[in-house]
């Protein structure tokens, strides 16, 4: 498969996420020149060529509908934030430790910046609950983090066609009857839930378009 993913993130939206990273970081350190190294970083892992979705999208994303939720439901917790921009910063679909690996990269960085212990330590949980997504040993910012980072589930149907098939790009290499058992199977796990959104209001604003997008996906899976 091939193709310009719908997802790609232009110049100027870079120029804006780093606006918000220099906000975010600066609480903890006045080194522009080590906010500055940590972003070009950032930047440079998502934007590696394997990521369809997993990119500066997705981060983007992320925060937006964070700050929404935060302006009327959330504690201000910038380890949601430090949680969003770290949680995919290693992405390859071949191995199957990007969430301790992306938990640990995390760690180095925001001890460079200054963070302190109590939030790296929340943000090293948020990461690697994301393996499973499972609310085990979280919080309730915990459990709104994960919301988030699956809240493309709840898209209107045009864009969750394109984030799953964006899905598919990043995994090209694998066989066709292969993903569709083991992407049927991740689906089905969120389906059994009684509620695919851990959080009150994320289940109220994306629960029932998600539902109705997992299904539909499974019938053309199925096909």
């Amino acid at each position: 498969m091939s193709g310009r993913s719908p997802f790609e993130v232009p110049a100027e939206d870079i120029e804006l996420l780093k606006g918000d990273w220099n906000a975010l970081t600066s609480t903890y350190t006045d080194d522009r020149a080590a906010r500055d190294a940590a972003f070009k970083s950032i930047v440079q892992r998502y934007s590696a060529e394997n990521r369809a979705y997993h990119n500066l999208s997705h981060i983007k994303a992320l925060i937006y509908l964070y700050d929404d939720f935060n302006r009327h439901f959330s504690d201000d917790n910038n380890a949601i934030l430090f949680a969003i921009w770290f949680h995919d910063i290693i992405y390859d679909t071949r191995r199957n430790d990007n969430e301790d690996c992306s938990a640990e990269f995390a760690r180095d960085a925001l001890d460079t910046l200054g963070v302190p212990a109590a939030i790296v330590w929340e943000v090293d949980l948020m990461i690697r609950a994301t393996k499973h997504h499972s609310s085990e040993h979280l919080s309730a910012d915990g459990e709104l983090f994960l919301d988030l980072d699956v809240s493309i589930l709840g898209a209107p149907p045009e864009i969750y066609h394109e984030y799953s098939d964006a899905i598919r790009r990043e995994y090209d290499w694998v066989a066709c009857s292969i993903y569709r058992q083991a992407r049927s199977e991740i689906l089905r796990n969120f389906l059994q839930r009684e509620r695919i959104f851990f959080t009150d209001q994320m289940d109220a604003r994306f629960g029932h378009q998600a539902r109705r997008n997992l299904e539909q996906e499974l019938k053309e899976l199925a096909e």
